[in-house]
């Protein structure tokens, strides 16, 4: 069934790497997804334990960098081959699950949404909406750029919010305990 909905989902966009102005800003967003997200991530990071002193953000640096490497380690379980190699709009090497583009946007965004809910509800619906739209965005770009299945994509979506949750609720958990026993 996961395969079937890969083949309808590439049938979709495989008319689309026709056009050159979509070849190019897949492969724009595709970047922005992954090197900028990472770049961005790194700068709020350490912006605010240098200048305000709160540590907190280093975890989401290192739960960033986690998801990277579980993700890593995945593609090289689970090794599963890229479509028609041919086809490919961009080199890519390596396995295709899960995509490395789309869990890292993902993480991003669920990382910036996780401790907002005290943020004012208009500017949380707007940004929360330009986040998911973001990953939409490099999920789309991965697959029309033919180096990733629908369901790499997917799976990476769900990998990087339930990574984030896991990370948090741990880091919590230990928190609690932590207080508990001194």
């Amino acid at each position: 069934m996961i395969t079937e909905l890969d083949k309808i989902v590439a049938t979709v966009f495989g008319f689309q790497g026709k056009y050159k102005a979509v070849i190019l800003a897949s492969k724009l967003i595709s970047f922005l997804g992954l090197e900028l997200a990472i770049v961005y991530e790194i700068i709020i990071c350490l912006k605010t334990i240098i200048f305000k002193k709160k540590y907190r953000l280093g975890l989401d640096l290192i739960i960033l960098l986690s998801s990277i490497v579980i993700a890593l380690v995945i593609k090289e379980l689970v090794a599963r081959p890229r479509p028609n190699v041919s086809q490919m709009m961009v080199k890519e090497s390596g396995y295709s699950f899960p995509s490395i583009h789309t869990l890292v946007i993902t993480v991003v965004v669920t990382l910036n949404f996780y401790d907002k809910s005290k943020m004012n509800k208009i500017r949380n619906f707007f940004l929360i909406l330009v986040g998911v739209i973001s990953i939409i965005l490099v999920a789309l770009s991965r697959i029309t750029l033919r180096v990733h299945y629908f369901s790499d994509t997917l799976a990476s979506i769900f990998l990087g919010i339930f990574l984030v949750f896991q990370f948090k609720n741990f880091n919590k958990y230990i928190s609690k305990n932590k207080t508990i026993n001194n």
